[in-house]
């Protein structure tokens, strides 16, 4: 019953989430793109944690965490401070900034491709995805508010949905225990 009762809470929650996004685009855009940015810091701390640590790492290896350590750490500075000068342009710097992401992530993953390669370990699949991620990074980058828009309203209706099914899913895993409960009755009464 608790696990019903947190799948109704859960739904209800997502469900307020998504239509906040929908009916205050820009208050959510602010809140989302701040915690993003305190993420893209997050791990840029992290990235230079790697870096100082673990000295046994390639040299190559070692120059890529700390670039993505330092770039992270800057862009999410940036956007922070962007935010804060001028609200009305997050989704722009929003779309920016996670176009960046995946560029500085799709050269990296070609990097580690190109040194994997060298050394003669097959990775075909990192390969794609660093091509993909940096195709995705050209799109975002010539195409910020249309892409940037129907990601936004694309998310808040899978999160609508994503909420509905859980919320629903309460009910039917109520029905489910009533049932087993009832099945478990009378299978004792038979015996």
């Amino acid at each position: 019953m608790r696990r019903a009762i947190g799948y109704f809470v859960a739904g209800l929650l997502l469900i307020a989430i998504g239509v906040f996004m929908i009916v205050s685009p820009d208050s959510f855009l602010t809140i989302g793109t701040a915690m993003f940015a305190v993420y893209m810091i997050f791990d840029g701390c992290r990235s230079l944690y790697a870096f100082f640590k673990y000295r046994s790492i390639p040299r190559g290896v070692r120059s890529a965490v700390l670039s993505k350590g330092i770039i992270n750490i800057v862009l999410g500075i940036i956007v922070i401070a962007l935010t804060v000068i001028n609200p009305a342009i997050v989704m722009t710097v929003l779309v920016y900034v996670v176009a960046a992401a995946f560029l500085l992530a799709g050269l990296i993953n070609l990097a580690d491709f190109i040194f994997l390669r060298r050394a003669g370990i097959r990775m075909g699949l990192l390969g794609m995805e660093s091509f993909l991620e940096i195709a995705i990074a050209a799109l975002m980058f010539f195409f910020p508010m249309m892409i940037g828009s129907f990601a936004f309203y694309l998310a808040a209706a899978a999160i609508i949905a994503f909420g509905a099914v859980a919320a629903v899913s309460c009910f039917w895993s109520i029905r489910l225990a009533r049932e087993i409960r009832n099945s478990r009755h009378a299978d004792g009464e038979a015996m």
